[in-house]
């Protein structure tokens, strides 16, 4: 018995003092002086008054000093003190978290534990050989639209939050950043200091991706004339402070003018639960969802547990409603690059926004290019696509701009949880009719209670597409239910000689039928004898269908 009581006292002692993370939020920021014009860099002002954000909002007030000495007199370790969530990050045991929970200014207090993941997986050398002109990731969105009329993402302010930055002063796909100055501040959120210019090589990837050009022109990224904010926020030693030095980035990205943030992390399972991923829950999302209500794009990778049985969903903070999230493309099939994250978040908006190449051409250390594959290289893509609309258009909110990709993309109106709504497309991202093909592609052929017969239109299907050709020739099928919320898809491969495509009506009431830029939606109601007809045909153009719950319009 002595000895079971002493084993007792030892596991007991050992789980008090047993340490955690967490960030305490404080009540309020009483007294607290501020002075937003010598605080925010210029463009941070002009991006405030753009989207109608006051100056000198309360979330843009420092933290309480006084609060933050009070807690950090008890805790272990006091880290980051987040201006817009009022709150300090902690390392603390169960007793010393007891005493900091009834301090009168502490409002509540959340655990702050997860797992990080780069967007990325092995590089991988299966990319075929592109055109002379343009990089198959470049021409699949069209992106020599924006190049031939001069829109290079200049004058757009880019923050990158990656794993490190090696090589980027020197690097050949680089060096029109280093010549004009446009990496403009960096700093390294885990060593606090600011040379960035080291560690994991994944940001110099992700980096090329979004500003890049190769030795023979060929552009690696479309916004080779954007400035940049270079941030290190996360360091392999340390996988449960990650989310404290992303935040970290994002108010430092806003003060420092960023008009996009582009994040190709993610974070998700060991520490979440799939019902975390809800655009709300995460510490992460929030901080996510913070940004874009100041004004700024935020750009993340879908993530890439497609493939991992124990967890396929959309990551945090992509799981964001006001976050843009991409996905991954194959280059040689044209849908879904097999890793990549399926949507929707768990609350069922639409994710991922939209899609991207996942296997593309990029910087690599040694001063060399190679391929790489993950939807950590599908988002730079879409930054630099959003940099130059943003540049063409810049009397648009970050949220008009983000329903404008969605809206240029290859397979809009149509969407599904795969694909979003396809890879962007320049030139109807500058077209405000965003009309894909005024031509049908294919007609309602037959439908009977068992199933419906499409009929393609020869003339439009006469060839297997090239790598480069879009939109794909595939056939794209979605299933809603009577509330419009998407409940299943999938794709068809038609086959060249044969131009009819037969499937099943299954309990929808509404079907999405998607071929080579035409939409058309079924309506499914009761005919004679309570059987199953197709009542009504919609065609869509220009008229997005209808969505799951709370996505965001």
């Amino acid at each position: 018995m002595r000895l079971i009581l002493l084993v007792l006292c030892i596991c007991c002692g050992s789980a008090l003092k047993a340490q955690n993370a967490y960030w305490v939020f404080f009540t309020d920021k009483e007294g607290v002086e501020f002075c937003h014009e010598t605080y925010f860099h210029p463009e941070a002002l002009v991006r405030r008054d753009k989207h109608g954000i006051p100056r000198n909002h309360i979330s843009d007030y420092p933290v309480k000093q006084h609060y933050i000495d009070e807690v950090c007199a008890v805790a272990n370790y006091c880290g980051y003190a987040s201006r817009w969530f009022n709150a300090v990050y902690v390392k603390a045991d169960a007793l010393q978290m007891a005493v900091i929970e009834q301090m009168p200014f502490v409002e509540k207090i959340e655990i702050s534990a997860s797992t990080l993941n780069l967007a990325s997986i092995s590089p991988q050398n299966n990319l075929p050989i592109s055109k002379p002109a343009d990089l198959a990731q470049i021409s699949s969105m069209n992106g020599k639209f924006f190049k031939d009329n001069g829109f290079r993402g200049n004058g757009i302010r880019i923050a990158v939050f990656d794993a490190g930055f090696p090589e980027v002063p020197t690097h050949h796909t680089l060096s029109h950043l280093t010549k004009n100055n446009r990496v403009e501040a960096t700093f390294h959120f885990a060593k606090e200091n600011q040379n960035v210019f080291r560690s994991n090589a994944h940001g110099l990837m992700v980096l090329s991706n979004i500003a890049g050009k190769n030795e023979s022109n060929q552009l690696l990224g479309l916004a080779t004339g954007a400035t940049f904010l270079l941030a290190i926020t996360e360091i392999r030693r340390e996988i449960f402070r990650e989310e404290q030095w992303w935040l970290a980035a994002a108010e430092w990205a806003d003060r420092n003018g960023a008009h996009i943030i582009n994040s190709s992390l993610g974070y998700t399972k060991e520490r979440y639960f799939p019902e975390d991923m809800d655009g709300e829950t995460t510490l992460v999302t929030r901080a996510a969802n913070m940004a874009a209500g100041k004004g700024i794009l935020v750009v993340n990778a879908a993530g890439n547990e497609g493939n991992d049985n124990n967890w396929t969903y959309i990551g945090a903070p992509a799981d964001a409603d006001s976050v843009l999230a991409v996905g991954g493309i194959s280059p040689l099939t044209g849908y879904k690059i097999g890793f990549s994250s399926i949507g929707p978040n768990f609350n069922g908006v639409l994710k991922p926004n939209v899609s991207a190449h996942g296997n593309t051409f990029v910087a690599q250390k040694g001063n060399a290019t190679s391929t790489a594959s993950g939807t950590s290289f599908a988002a730079p893509l879409v930054t630099g696509f959003a940099a130059c609309l943003m540049q063409a258009m810049p009397e648009l909110t970050n949220m008009e701009i983000l329903k404008r990709i969605e809206q240029s993309g290859s397979l809009y109106p149509f969407f599904d949880y795969a694909h979003g709504y396809g890879i962007p497309q320049a030139h109807l991202a500058l077209n405000d009719s965003f009309v894909h093909n005024i031509e049908p592609t294919f007609t309602v052929a037959e439908s009977t209670d068992e199933s419906i017969t499409i009929r393609l239109n020869p003339e439009v299907y006469q060839h297997q597409r090239t790598l480069d050709e879009l939109p794909p020739n595939h056939f794209y099928i979605g299933y809603l239910d009577k509330k419009g919320v998407l409940f299943d898809h999938y794709i068809v491969e038609p086959v060249e000689t044969k131009f009819d495509i037969t499937f099943l009506p299954k309990s929808a009431v509404k079907i999405n039928l998607h071929f080579k830029g035409y939409t058309l939606q079924l309506s499914i109601g009761k005919g004679e004898g309570e059987s199953k007809k197709i009542i009504k045909q919609l065609f869509q153009e220009n008229q997005a269908p209808n969505a799951a719950p709370n996505q965001n319009e």
